[in-house]
């Protein structure tokens, strides 16, 4: 019986920008922060987790950092009076509700699209050009 090989699977630089610009749009329109905003706490170029006193809720802030450092008593979040996580998180869903759907809907659509019409004609040749400066494992 005659083994099949198989390639290692390549890390498709249009499948990570399709992925990333669908968790900005998440992020931004739930969290009320862009994906680098979210992950790290810096908003508005600044480290500041939790400092806005309720819409925008980043990683650190729910994993209980401020700007002063860590306590068990901050996780999930310092929010301003009357203000919970869920009321935060279900005031930004309520009021942004169209453009999640667009962006999740729409951005996988739009990158299909540019696949097929960019097809060939530049996928291929951008492909082959990694290779041959070798970059093994990445492709579009």
């Amino acid at each position: 019986m005659k083994r099949t090989r198989r390639s290692k699977p390549k890390f498709n630089i249009l499948n990570a920008a399709q992925t990333a610009l669908v968790a900005n749009v998440v992020t931004k329109n739930v969290f009320n922060a862009n994906l680098g905003e979210f992950i790290t706490g810096s908003v508005g170029g600044a480290y500041r987790p939790g400092s806005d006193g309720s819409t925008v809720l980043t990683a650190p802030e729910l994993l209980g950092f401020t700007r002063s450092g860590w306590s068990a008593n901050n996780i999930g979040g310092q929010f301003g009076s009357g203000y919970t996580l869920t009321s935060v998180i279900g005031a930004n869903l309520g009021n942004n509700i169209a453009p999640i759907l667009t962006g999740v809907v729409g951005i996988p659509i739009a990158f299909k699209l540019v696949k097929q019409l960019a097809g060939k004609p530049l996928i291929n040749p951008a492909n082959r050009a990694l290779k041959m400066v070798g970059v093994t494992g990445v492709k579009f």
